[in-house]
């Protein structure tokens, strides 16, 4: 048997609905194909801005984080590695940073969202409590990449220039 010799599959594509792992595909009005799973990112992309914007970074994890999530820096420091699995993990990261760190003001811009993913940027105005960098007041500028699975976030990559 060729490849010519095989049925086509054809689809009812005005009566669709049809679920594929992780995603529902369905047609509406009759026009549009609608991924569903991209509007449930954009959705926790837009909550995670609005809790930012509001300086519940802490109220985000706990709400849109998966408990298997991986957080990964660009690099790491004596103080964290770059790499950290667990929401317990994540959460220590989280409340290690806001402890050791003073925020003056900031912004948050996004999200951009593609596929199960969307990014956002960060801009803040702070000043290091501890470390090397103690005391002084610097600019920071980040961006981050964020992966949704059902509905949660289950990964988070750190995006910034240290030169």
């Amino acid at each position: 048997m060729g490849f010519t010799d095989v049925e086509p599959i054809r689809f009812d594509f005005w009566r669709l609905e049809r679920k594929i792992p992780q995603r529902t595909w369905s047609l509406e009005n009759g026009k549009e194909l609608i991924l569903v799973e991209k509007e449930k990112t954009f959705e926790v992309g837009k909550k995670l801005v609005e809790l930012c914007k509001a300086g519940k970074h802490m109220e985000a994890v706990n709400t849109l984080y998966g408990p298997k999530i991986v957080s990964i820096e660009a690099m790491s420091s004596p103080q964290m590695p770059a790499r950290m699995e667990g929401i317990n993990a994540v959460r220590e990261k989280g409340e290690w940073w806001e402890k050791n760190h003073e925020v003056h003001g900031g912004d948050v811009e996004g999200p951009w969202p593609h596929g199960d993913r969307f990014i956002v940027r960060f801009k803040y105005d702070v000043t290091a409590k501890t470390g090397p960098m103690a005391g002084k007041r610097m600019k920071l500028d980040e961006t981050a990449l964020y992966t949704v699975k059902d509905g949660k976030i289950v990964q988070e990559e750190f995006f910034y220039h240290m030169g």
